[in-house]
Formats: structure tokens, C-alpha cells, sequence
């Protein structure tokens, strides 16, 4: 059930867990009138056998403008036109009885290692297409029903080069879910906030001229990162985005537990990566502990800013442990001698988890879930079993709110 782009690297270990809460309103627009029509004639046409391949390009259309709504409404920073990409979505999912699948980068930063999810489903379908191309028919799509804990997964890793379109869907017995689609692509985040420029960088383009990087000094000229605002402050990519091992190294003074500033050069900052759908932070977010106090909030201050910035944005927080996946939950004694001398006090490594995502999300706002996964899906580096990751979606935790009929019988 796990497959990989030709030509793209070897594909992923299988993960063991997956969490999908949330529900993709359909879209209704005057470009989408077209497909709306479509359907109608449909049908009409189903008494008199009409040609099996239509209904399968109202799919693809589907697929198509549910993936470039959601991305523009992403990429948005305008709040009048993210209401409006939003008051477009209506709420018809509460007829499906099964929940779409969730498309998520689960890989370090500059991979794209997609994971498709769906809970209660029996498995998981879905396409992947080079600049928008989808299989010419569905014959063409690919189906996975690997998992575990009522979860059905697929892993894709995506080639660098190019712009590709995944549309999914979950099936159950003969249910079918609506549509989940996204557009990803390898690029540099869109933009960048930083704790010592007040406004947001965006990401250089081809007619903006020659800056001087704010912290090298060095010619910012067609990769980089300039003032949103129009200022000269500039920052080249090196600086802008320095690899893991770049960034910032902190020293915590442990008689308090808060964290000690090593120098003055120092600037925390978040990057919004929209092709990517994560946010990434210079440095990893630190607790005090084992427990679920932020150390640095002048890093999480930063990502706030940035999630202000873009009304069209929801944050997922994922903090993950090491120790017991999610069928431990604290409420017995675990047989996990690690898991329980670790987090017996605190819910398990379930509870433990869900208590430094929900410290997160509550700093970031209301645009922000928390989820604790503990050590149900493996770190990509091998090594950072506590971590936590920050994905960014169009979808809101309100959509939770839209009623799901019960899973039909067997």
C-alpha cells in the first residue's frame, strides 16, 4: 500500500497512526458552475447508459478546484478575500457517511513525503499528476489499505521539479468519501517573519532589484527575502533559512529552567511554506521537562505572527514522544517499562504528548488545534522521537461542527 513517484526516492516506512478531524466543504463558485451542470446532466443521462468517463472527469474537476481554492486561500494575506474563498465552501459533506482522507508532509524540511489518512474507512484511493495531470481514467488511481487502529494510509515521497496535484478519497464497504485535493510542490517558503524586522519578507522575484543582507551584508539579488512593506531591510537565503546545523544553538539555565541568551545576534523566525503545508521554525520548540511549559515564547510570538498575518491559515501542532503509540492512553498501567516511568503521571505518552500540542495551539490562537500523537509515527531522521511539528492546512477545526450521519451497517 505504499508506493512512490517514478522516479522519486525509495518510499517511506509504513507509520503506524494517523489522526483525520477534519471535513472539506465542497466548492461552489461561478467557475465551478460548469461541473455543477455536468452532474445535473448526469443525472438525466443514467437511465441511457451514458459513457462510464464523465462522471470520472467530474471527479478530476472536482479534485482540480477544491486543490486551487484551498491553495490560494493559503497564499492569501488579504482577510476580505479570504472570507470570501471561504463563504464559497458549502457545507454538503454532512451527507457522505465517511470522512475524506487528510494529505500531510510528514518529511524534514525541504522533502515532500506525503502521508494520505483516513479514519473508519476500509481504504484509502488516490492520484498523484505532474502540473494538474490526473490519470486518464480511474483505473489509473492507486489504492491502499495499509494501517492499523482503524487508520488506512498511504506514503508518497515527491520528486523535486514541477508543481503535482493529490486528489484522494476514502471508501468504506460501498461509502464513498468527498474529494480531498492539494497542490504541493519543492520551493522556498513564500514568507518569512522574523523577530528583528517588524513586517513580513517575502520571497524574492524576478523584478525586485539588489538589497543588502540585514545580517551577512551580502548582495540579496534572486534569492532572498525582502520587506513585504517596501523597506530595505533584506535578508539573503543562507541567512533567511540556515540549515539544522545553522540554527541557533540555546544553553538553559537549568536553576530555572528558562533559557539563556548566548549572544546578541540572534533572531528567531518562522517560514510559511505553503508548498511544503508546514510551517517551519528556526529552532525546535523546548519544555521545561518533562513537562509542557514553552521556554522560549519569543519563538512561539514569532509563529503567531505569522499565522495573524495569514487569515486563510489553520495550524495543525503535533508533538510526538518516544515510548507507546496511540493505544496507550494512561488509563492502565502500561507494559511499556520506558512509557510508564517516563509518562505513568501524565496520561501515558498519549496524554503527555496532547499536553505540550494543546500548550502550543492555545498560544497560537484559535486558528490552531493541538494533537498529541506520542510514538505512534516514527521520526523521518530516526533520532527525534520528542519533537514537535507545526502543518498547515485551509481547513478549519469549525468544520468539526458539520453533522456526519452514523457509518452505514455492513
Amino acid at each position: 500500500g505504499i508506493e512512490a513517484l517514478p522516479g522519486s526516492p525509495e518510499p517511506l516506512p509504513k507509520s503506524t497512526k494517523g489522526i483525520q478531524k477534519h471535513k472539506m466543504a465542497a466548492l461552489d463558485t461561478p467557475t465551478y458552475e460548469s461541473t455543477k451542470a455536468v452532474a445535473a446532466e448526469l443525472d438525466k443521462a443514467e437511465a441511457l447508459e451514458f459513457d462510464a468517463g464523465r462522471p470520472y472527469q467530474l471527479l478530476v474537476a472536482e479534485a482540480e478546484a477544491r486543490a486551487r481554492f484551498e491553495e490560494e486561500q493559503m497564499r492569501c494575506r488579504d482577510g476580505n478575500r479570504v472570507r470570501e474563498l471561504i463563504s464559497v465552501r458549502q457545507n454538503d459533506d454532512h451527507l457522505r457517511v465517511v470522512a475524506p482522507p487528510s494529505i500531510m508532509n510528514v518529511g524534514l524540511r525541504g522533502e515532500l513525503r506525503m502521508r494520505i489518512a483516513a479514519q473508519n474507512a476500509d481504504e484509502v484511493v488516490y492520484a498523484v499528476g505532474r502540473d494538474g495531470r490526473l490519470p486518464a481514467s480511474l483505473d489509473g488511481w492507486r489504492r491502499s489499505d495499509a494501517g492499523r487502529d482503524g487508520a488506512k494510509e498511504a506514503l508518497l515521497t515527491i520528486p523535486k521539479g514541477g508543481r503535482y496535484l493529490i486528489a484522494c478519497f476514502a471508501k468504506k464497504g460501498l461509502a464513498q468519501s468527498a474529494t480531498t485535493a492539494a497542490y504541493v510542490q519543492h520551493e522556498d517558503p513564500l514568507y518569512l517573519y522574523t523577530e528583528r524586522h517588524a513586517h513580513g519578507l517575502r520571497r524574492f522575484n524576478d523584478n525586485d532589484g539588489e538589497y543588502a543582507c540585514e545580517r551577512c551584508g551580502a548582495t540579496v539579488e534572486g534569492a532572498g527575502y525582502c520587506c513585504v512593506q517596501g523597506s530595505a531591510f533584506a535578508l539573503c537565503r543562507s541567512c533567511a533559512l540556515p540549515s539544522s546545523e545553522d540554527q541557533r544553538r540555546l544553553a538553559v539555565d537549568f536553576s530555572t529552567g528558562y533559557l539563556e541568551e548566548a549572544n546578541a545576534t540572534k533572531d528567531r523566525s518562522a517560514a510559511v511554506d505553503v508548498g511544503g503545508r508546514r510551517l517551519w521554525l528556526s529552532e525546535p520548540v523546548r519544555f521545561a521537562g518533562n513537562g509542557s511549559q514553552i521556554l522560549d515564547e519569543k519563538l512561539m510570538a514569532v509563529a503567531a505572527r505569522a499565522l495573524r498575518s495569514h487569515p486563510g491559515l489553520f495550524i495543525r501542532c503535533e508533538a510526538h514522544s518516544t515510548g507507546c503509540g496511540l493505544e496507550c492512553d494512561g488509563s492502565a498501567p502500561c507494559a511499556n517499562a520506558k512509557c510508564r516511568k517516563l509518562f505513568g503521571a501524565r496520561g501515558g505518552a498519549v496524554g503527555f504528548s496532547r499536553s505540550r500540542a494543546e500548550a502550543m495551539a492555545t498560544f497560537l490562537g484559535e486558528r490552531a488545534e493541538g494533537v498529541g500523537l506520542a510514538g505512534s509515527r516514527p521520526p523521518m531522521d530516526t533520532k527525534n522521537g520528542r519533537r514537535v511539528e507545526f502543518h498547515l492546512s485551509a481547513v478549519s477545526k469549525l468544520d468539526d461542527d458539520v453533522p456526519v450521519l452514523p457509518d452505514l451497517p455492513p
